[in-house]
């Protein structure tokens, strides 16, 4: 066997901030090592790559991550039911390049990013198919993870920006006045339509909401795909 080096490098921009990236990531963000193996004349060719990435409906939003992080960009041509038709994505030695500068900040990723290391480490591609094979037997790399292992994460801003860029909303419901009996204490209240708006951010990682809740308050919700924080 003998592998099909497809790996590229490439300088992290010069504005990246690796807190806001680290927010993003244990929101949205897919990491683990893909395998790969494709046939030329005689011979197969394997090849094992570090992969970063996030879906999303916004191309504009994957266009200003690859300005802020790197990577590339792309429109899915084809994408099943519930997937995103946008990805952004890092491969390879700069996918190993961003993890290390996250891994302090991203507690649920430690195991996928210390198999990055470990990728990055060897030339042999025995051994970096072994180290696929053992981080997928381990739920992909996904570490269990507490509330309180984010405590300290949600009181910085970067961190909880980069966690509202990836998938938060700001939502907005109209309320028309209804002529009603004033209740006691509101006899100068004069009528008025109400205007509500609330920042929902859906995630499957229910730690994380709930640590944001401990220190921002909101509610979690759940619905059949995934939690929420509101």
């Amino acid at each position: 066997m003998k592998e099909n080096d497809t790996t590229y490098r490439e300088e992290i921009p010069s504005g990246f901030d690796p807190m806001w990236f680290a927010g993003l990531v244990e929101v949205a963000c897919t990491a683990g090592l893909s395998v790969g193996l494709e046939h030329r004349g005689f011979k197969t060719y394997f090849h094992v790559n570090p992969l970063i990435k996030m879906g999303d409906n916004n191309f504009d939003r994957m266009i200003r991550l690859k300005a802020h992080a790197g990577g590339n960009a792309s429109h899915l041509n084809k994408y099943g039911r519930g997937n995103s038709p946008y990805q952004w994505a890092a491969t390879g030695r700069y996918a190993v390049d961003l993890a290390m500068e996250v891994s302090p900040y991203a507690p649920s990723r430690a195991e996928t990013f210390t198999a990055f290391l470990n990728w990055a480490n060897t030339d042999d591609i025995e051994e970096k198919i072994v180290i696929a094979r053992e981080l997928h037997e381990t739920r992909g790399g996904r570490v269990e993870v507490s509330a309180g292992d984010y405590e300290s994460l949600v009181r910085d801003n970067a961190f909880v920006a980069g966690a509202i860029d990836a998938r938060g909303t700001i939502r907005r419901k109209d309320i028309e006045y209804v002529s009603r009996k004033p209740y006691e204490g509101d006899d100068n209240l004069p009528p008025h339509d109400w205007i509500i708006r609330w920042l929902d951010m859906p995630s499957k990682n229910l730690s994380l909401l709930e640590a944001l809740q401990r220190q921002w308050g909101g509610n979690i919700f759940q619905n059949m795909r995934m939690n929420s924080v509101s």
